[in-house]
């Protein structure tokens, strides 16, 4: 009789004190909404392991969780949870409050709409949120202090190592990607990134790309060095860009993905229907 596979649990709840994913002070921990709780309208969610959702073999090795009012780490200081909600927040919610409009609006004719906002702050507010997925993360190898002062520091231009991808994302499903890689065809080496995708847009962070871009697509790290508080117009596609499973599912024409263990979907309760 063949055993049955352990499982482990999700883990979102860090120490009550501990190192911040984001600065790397010690202290005490608060809760974080991955992505921000006013970009979505989503309540109840059971997040359960990329790894496992889109696995060809039926066992899992993550039990499957639900939380209340969207998927929250307990991994970022206050000072830093602070500074997300109040400076960098704002520019993300507004920009999707837009997006969602428009997207759900019948009569909008245009293929492209331009949407004048804040990119550095929106940059910033992914980043953070993302940062804050996990538990005791905070190195990030050659990341960890470029991307601590980008965030704590105003003035401090996008690290050059990150491209900045978006595009319109049509579906409650979220994904939610740390410390990933990707291996495309014609390339010499993987391709880090950090993903997170969430009604009604997607954003798409890649480390180290090579020169030139493999990725042709909408993108805001042009925005990287422009003063903080300068608003831009950007180019809004209201039609998916690419599939809907890209780039977190491999398709027959891409090289493999690996992940970590915090790569995460969340699905909304009213979408999961058990067999």
């Amino acid at each position: 009789m063949s055993k049955k596979p352990r499982t482990y649990r999700i883990t979102t709840k860090g120490p009550r004190v501990g190192q911040c994913n984001i600065c790397g002070e010690i202290g005490r921990l608060t809760e974080d909404h991955t992505p921000p709780k006013g970009c979505g309208r989503v309540s109840q969610v059971e997040a359960q392991s990329l790894h496992d959702k889109l696995g060809i073999s039926s066992e899992r090795w993550y039990q499957p969780r639900r939380f209340q009012a969207g998927i929250c780490y307990r991994s970022i200081c206050e000072r830093c949870n602070n500074l997300m909600g109040a400076e960098y927040d704002p520019a993300l919610v507004d920009l999707c409050t837009r997006v969602r409009t428009l997207a759900n609006t019948r009569l909008v004719l245009q293929q492209v709409v331009n949407l004048v906002t804040q990119p550095q702050a929106v940059m910033r507010s992914v980043l953070g949120h993302l940062a804050a997925q996990g538990v005791e993360r905070y190195p990030k190898g050659e990341l960890t202090e470029p991307l601590r002062d980008y965030f704590l520091d105003q003035t401090v231009e996008l690290p050059s190592l990150l491209r900045f991808y978006y595009w319109l994302y049509p579906s409650r499903v979220q994904i939610l990607v740390r410390d990933a890689a990707r291996i495309e065809f014609g390339t010499n080496a993987p391709i880090a990134f950090w993903l997170m995708k969430f009604f009604p847009l997607a954003f798409f962070v890649t480390i180290g790309e090579p020169p030139g871009r493999i990725y042709r697509l909408n993108n805001l790290d042009a925005f990287g060095a422009i003063p903080f508080e300068q608003e831009e117009q950007i180019a809004i596609p209201l039609r998916p860009a690419v599939r809907g499973t890209w780039p977190e599912q491999p398709g027959d024409n891409d090289g493999p993905i690996l992940y970590g263990p915090q790569a995460l979907t969340g699905t909304p309760l009213t979408r999961i229907h058990r067999t």
